[in-house]
């Protein structure tokens, strides 16, 4: 059992609050009290103080007012915000806060005029005044989350004013949010390695905007950067980002620079805009590898300086390097623009005057390294730019002198055009006869640029109306000389119901390009291609000519359109086709009558063309299957089936149609009872036979080189029960009726061009009838 000690029959809570009372009064120091006042009596609880050997750390320090510390447990981090010491009991403040784990001191919105005032390491005879000071072993990391300011500019205190000091090994500025740091000797200062890591930083120092003073600074991962002051460093290097830096010495300094990315700006007043002097017995070297740089130096100075400083006193060129990889390098020195052994993997230009206006000359890209002796260089050379080019007018042919392009725009000097790329003018070229030109044009370059590479485009004179000639074989008359028609030919009968059995068409002799043309014949179908002047059909055969094709080659085609139409049989005159459409009738066993031709200006229709109107109607292969009298045997035709019969479809097997280019036919069937069956394709049954179903609806669709873009597109249309023909419907959309008890009883299928339509087509008609 423990030994209780007397207390002379003061209460312990008594006791308690006199030990306290006192040491609040100062009548009990704590440095005197006891580590153990009293021994706890066993199954009791008393009182312990653990003060002993601790001092109060609450004191003032040059001036400032330090945050409140508490007694004890104290865990210092050797980091100093606005003058106030950060610990464990003293981790945020106003727009700053510290987490220990990962030493990271975050800002956001702080606004830091404060600071603390320290003896420098490396030299004790001289104070600092820093508004973040950081004298710890490990890396910190600043995370600056939203605007924050760090300016001690104005402080009276200390020889070396700096907003952000760091006396450790390294030092990392991070985040989406602004830094300024602001300070009379630097902005921010590290004794070691100074990164700025995706971070907005603005720094300003009289001496130094940044500084490493022992270290590397490393500017990377797209930081924006503006230094007003010189940006020190061991070795410095900009990976990537927006650097702006200015100052009254050297700005950019270390025993090496290298620059791998971004978008850097150097001005220096009176120094050189980038400064490397290695000490180490070895070249200072700056190396651009890429990224933009425009480097500018004093009236005395260089815009890029490398060299290296013997341990003797003694002194040699550095070396400069500029790689393929660069968008751009720039320097500029009152006194010259590069010192150093210049090794350039692109080629350049110098010039004389700093301000690039006389003196130009091209420089070549050297692997050995050479000297150059110009106030203002440029990497690669600057060429001027076409940045709009001139383009063919393709004037029509009036008599006079025409411009045959339009005026070009040029950035960095001005446009001039040739016509044989010998003689150039600043005067767009004309010309007057018919004919293609070929027009060169450049931009010859002012003081500061090059002229581009010469281009050309072709401008053709042309004519408005070019003169067709054809001729034909009619049924019973034979050949026949073609007619004038409009701006063109027609060769044929109409009204006479006889067949156009051959025909041919030439262009002028002048003309800058040809025509080709062929025609899908009666019992053969599509034939080849043939030149013009050719005939195309047959003679003496009596077997008709059905539809056509038509197109131009040449420069001709750049310029002019083809356009024709057929009168058919039964059909009348059919819709205008240009440039490779059919015109005509297949599958229907549909004579052709005549063909009627015009060679226009692009942009330019016949007279009487209506968009939409069908120049070609193809027809399908079919066998239909009829309730009473079964399959009705396979036949080209449009309409299949009965009308005012009252005789229900029950199946239908379908063949693909006769168009120019090849082609397949898918086709499903809603059938009584059965709903939407399965699709069949060409020559499948889709449907029922022998159930006595009627058919109700369908969906037609072609397939292969006849359904791609610009091609061919088939169209149909139901005769239903009560209703009668419905509305056309195209390419798998429905035609008939679901759900309503209807019969189809014809079917009308029809192959058109893309974009035209069936005769007597009402967009307003319902092609399917659904309940």
């Amino acid at each position: 059992m423990a030994r209780r000690r007397q207390t002379f029959g003061l209460p312990r809570l008594a006791l308690s609050l006199f030990v306290t009372l006192a040491m609040v009064l100062g009548m009990c120091p704590t440095a005197g009290i006891a580590e153990e006042i009293m021994t706890e009596p066993e199954g009791e609880s008393v009182v312990k103080v653990r003060n002993k050997g601790n001092e109060a750390t609450n004191q003032k320090r040059d001036g400032e007012e330090p945050a409140l510390q508490a007694q004890g447990n104290k865990d210092p981090s050797d980091l100093w915000v606005g003058g106030a010491e950060v610990t464990s009991k003293n981790t945020r403040g106003a727009g700053w806060s510290f987490d220990a784990t990962s030493n990271t001191l975050a800002l956001s919105g702080a606004n830091i005029t404060r600071g603390y005032k320290a003896t420098l390491t490396d030299d004790p005879n001289s104070d600092g005044y820093f508004g973040i000071y950081y004298k710890g072993a490990d890396l910190l990391t600043i995370a600056v989350t939203s605007d924050s300011m760090v300016d001690v500019s104005e402080a009276n205190e200390g020889d070396e004013k700096t907003g952000i000091f760091c006396e450790s090994p390294a030092l990392t500025i991070t985040g989406a949010g602004k830094l300024t740091a602001k300070g009379v000797y630097a902005g921010i200062s590290g004794f070691g390695n100074v990164t700025i890591d995706n971070g907005v930083v603005d720094a300003t120092g009289l001496d130094s905007a940044i500084i490493a003073r022992r270290g590397d600074f490393v500017i990377t991962n797209g930081s924006a950067v503006e230094a007003n002051g010189s940006i020190k460093g061991k070795n410095v290097t900009i990976n990537s980002g927006t650097v702006k830096a200015s100052g009254d010495g050297d700005v950019i300094s270390g025993d090496s620079v290298t620059i791998s990315g971004g978008e850097v700006t150097v001005t220096a007043s009176n120094g050189n805009g980038i400064y490397s002097n290695s000490t180490n017995d070895g070249p200072g070297i700056v190396t651009i590898s890429g990224g933009t740089v425009s480097a500018t130096g004093g009236a005395n100075c260089y815009g890029i300086y490398a060299q290296n400083q013997n341990s003797d006193g003694t002194g040699l060129p550095g070396n400069v390097m500029i790689d393929s990889g660069i968008a751009s390098v720039t320097a500029s020195g009152g006194k010259q623009a590069i010192e150093g052994i210049v090794t350039n993997a692109v080629a350049g230009a110098g010039w004389t005057d700093v301000e690039g206006t006389t003196g130009k000359e091209a420089i070549a890209a050297s692997e050995a390294g050479q000297t150059l002796s110009f106030k203002k260089v440029q990497f690669p050379a600057p060429v001027a730019k076409v940045t709009k080019a001139p383009t063919a007018t393709n004037p029509i042919y009036n008599g006079k002198a025409q411009a045959l392009v339009t005026a070009g725009i040029a950035e960095g000097g001005t446009m001039q055009y040739s016509l044989n790329g010998d003689t150039w003018s600043d005067k767009v070229p004309t010309a007057t006869e018919v004919g293609t030109y070929t027009v060169w044009y450049k931009a010859v370059g002012d003081a500061q640029h090059f002229d581009s590479e010469p281009q050309s485009v072709a401008s053709t004179i042309v004519k408005d109306v070019i003169k067709l000639t054809a001729r034909g074989h009619v049924q019973n008359v034979g050949d026949v000389e073609g007619r004038e028609s409009g701006k063109g030919v027609a060769v044929g009968t109409e009204g006479r119901g006889l067949r156009l059995e051959q025909f041919s068409v030439s262009l002028p002799k002048d003309a800058d390009g040809a025509i080709s043309y062929r025609a899908h014949l009666q019992n053969s179908g599509w034939g080849g291609w043939v030149d013009g002047g050719a005939p195309c059909g047959t003679k003496g055969e009596g077997r008709r000519v059905e539809a056509v094709q038509m197109r131009l080659s040449g420069k001709l085609s750049d310029t002019h359109s083809v356009w024709y139409r057929v009168h058919a049989q039964n059909l009348g005159t059919l819709g205008w086709a240009c440039d490779g459409q059919a015109a005509g009738t297949a599958g229907q066993g549909l004579r052709a009558e005549a063909i009627e031709v015009q060679v226009l200006l692009k942009g330019e229709a016949p007279a009487g063309y209506a968009v939409g109107q069908a120049s070609y109607v193809g027809a399908v292969s079919a066998n239909v299957h009829l309730q009473n009298s079964g399959w009705t045997g396979s036949r080209s035709a449009l309409e299949f089936g009965t009308t005012g019969q009252s005789r229900r479809l029950e199946a239908i097997r379908l063949q693909a149609p006769a168009t120019p280019v090849p082609a397949g036919i898918s086709y499903e069937v809603h059938a009584q009872n059965r709903g939407w069956m399965p699709a069949a394709a060409d020559g499948a049954l889709a449907g029922t036979t022998g159930q006595s179903k009627r058919l109700e609806a369908v969906r037609i669709s072609l397939t292969g080189e006849a359904a791609k873009e610009g091609n061919y597109s088939v169209w149909y249309r139901i005769h239903s029960q009560d209703y009668g023909w419905l509305g056309w419907a195209h390419d798998g959309k429905p035609a008939g009726t679901t759900g309503l008890g209807r019969r189809a009883e014809a079917i009308d299928v029809q192959v058109l061009p893309q974009g035209q339509v069936p005769k007597g087509y009402d967009a307003s008609r319902a092609a399917c009838v659904s309940r």
